[in-house]
């Protein structure tokens, strides 16, 4: 178990938006493929109630730093998001992915982003790793490098999963010790 679990107020926090009606449908059956196209050991589904965009890491708060992160995020404007998931890839690399995720075209979801990191970041410091909005859609063991070449026909396709998805709520996440994830807050666009 990561050793920052063992102090049970701070969790992995991160700002995400829920994947819900069509889009979801669309994404699941990508997920379907995904699943029977990778029949290894090694790579770890997530399921279907665990897929969401996320939109922004903050890395380990305490309940007191997620109020206040959600105090200023209640005071941001939410502009109507339209978002296309557009393909398969892996990250870091797909070469070499750690994780198997949708990628995500939104010129409003990047502003959106851009906005609450402006007003957040005296609060919070974002963790500071190389990171892009995606759907995580499975984990990868190190030892499995056959994966990147499987995913290579699906990151390389022209065909978008799902266009013109228009999310309804955004959501603070938080990484329980057994790997769930929990809402801790909400509100609707």
């Amino acid at each position: 178990m990561d050793e920052r679990y063992q102090n049970e107020s701070m969790k992995r926090t991160f700002l995400a938006l829920p994947i819900e009606d069509d889009a979801l449908s669309a994404v699941l059956d990508t997920h379907q493929k995904l699943k029977e196209l990778i029949t290894r050991q090694g790579v770890r589904f997530l399921t279907g109630e665990r897929l969401h965009l996320i939109l922004r890491f903050y890395g380990y708060l305490d309940d007191d730093k997620v109020d206040l992160l959600w105090g200023v995020i209640e005071q941001i404007s939410i502009p109507s998001i339209t978002a296309d998931i557009t393909q398969i890839d892996g990250f870091p690399t797909s070469q070499r992915p750690k994780i198997v995720c949708a990628k995500v075209e939104s010129a409003t979801t990047v502003s959106f982003v851009e906005s609450v990191e402006a007003l957040t970041n005296s609060l919070i410091q974002s963790e500071d790793k190389p990171f892009q909005p995606h759907i995580t859609l499975a984990r990868v063991n190190p030892g499995s490098k056959a994966v990147g070449h499987l995913i290579q026909p699906m990151a390389k396709t022209e065909t978008p999963i799902f266009v013109g998805w228009n999310p309804q709520s955004l959501c603070l996440y938080q990484t329980q010790a057994d790997g769930s994830n929990l809402v801790v807050r909400e509100r609707e666009i």
